[in-house]
């Protein structure tokens, strides 16, 4: 990350400077450091596949459901990419405990992913909209758990 600030701030000299070439550079790594993440990983137990959607602090937004392969947890968050983007498939609840939580619902009613649960809705509207824009361009990253 150091690295990724350290350039940032090379262009930005530059740019005081008015070379005004590198301002495209800026956005790319503005954009870079605001980016979420999917990690796809293999549970030693049950064998499955399962999917997290991390923020920029690398906390856990989202999981996925566990899959038989490999190729079917990516299938899930490509559907997790398509459906955050209608805001009618956030179906927002709050838990027993009183937290508040959501869940992204695809279009013939199965529950794709299920959010981290917040003290607070106003937390949980924030996410659901970070989500929404972000998690369409999301890196994925194969990881070991």
């Amino acid at each position: 990350m150091n690295g990724i600030v350290f350039v940032y701030y090379k262009y930005v000299k530059c740019l005081i400077f008015k070379t005004a070439i590198y301002t495209t550079h800026i956005y790319f790594i503005i954009k870079l450091l605001h980016t979420m993440k999917f990690e796809v990983f293999q549970n030693q137990k049950d064998q499955k596949y399962y999917f997290r959607l991390r923020n920029t602090k690398g906390d856990i937004l989202m999981k996925g459901q566990g899959y038989s392969t490999k190729r079917t947890c990516m299938n899930g968050i490509e559907s997790v990419r398509k459906n955050c983007q209608v805001a009618e498939r956030f179906d927002a609840q709050v838990a027993k405990n009183g937290k508040h939580h959501f869940n992204l619902v695809a279009r013939n009613g199965q529950v794709v992913a299920k959010s981290t649960k917040w003290e607070a809705s106003k937390q949980c509207k924030t996410w659901m909209s970070s989500v929404k824009k972000s998690a369409p361009n999301a890196q994925v990253q194969i990881v070991n758990k």
